[in-house]
């Protein structure tokens, strides 16, 4: 028997235990594209790995933006070589918030989460759906919230 690649692992990571966990947060989406669907706000997270991943381990992090449909279709005005639709996992600048997990967590740096085919998946899954529950959720309700003050 072979032992499978930390992609193959990192797909049954993703269909398993993170794509349903999001789901259950409100997100919709597969691949490592999620939305929480909102008439006025793009409000994405983006899951982005590593350069450095490889058959043995990935490295991925989370990005998340959040900002007014109407900031969008302005930048599009402005650039209109930009997508209907922006990925979470590009930057495009300072009119758009955007933020990786990492620094919305306690202590403040970017973070990282290592997978391997030995890697505990369900463990995984509930350490990175906490922390969207914890970390994340919380900044997409400030966000909104300031735009609403504006």
């Amino acid at each position: 028997m072979t032992t499978p690649t930390a992609q193959a692992t990192f797909g049954a990571f993703m269909r398993d235990h993170l794509g349903p966990g999001l789901r259950t947060l409100g997100f919709r989406g597969s691949g490592r594209a999620f939305a929480i669907p909102d008439d006025a706000h793009w409000i994405q997270i983006g899951i982005q790995r590593s350069v450095h991943s490889d058959a043995a381990r990935i490295e991925f992090t989370i990005n998340l933006q959040v900002f007014e449909r109407r900031v969008w279709d302005q930048l599009r005005t402005k650039l209109p070589y930009l997508p209907a639709r922006p990925s979470p996992n590009t930057r495009y600048g300072p009119s758009v918030w955007q933020q990786r997990i990492g620094l919305l967590m306690p202590p403040g740096d970017d973070h990282w989460w290592e997978l391997t085919p030995r890697t505990d998946l369900a463990n995984l899954g509930s350490e990175v759906i906490d922390a969207v529950l914890f970390h994340v959720m919380p900044a997409i309700q400030r966000q909104i919230s300031a735009g609403l003050r504006r």
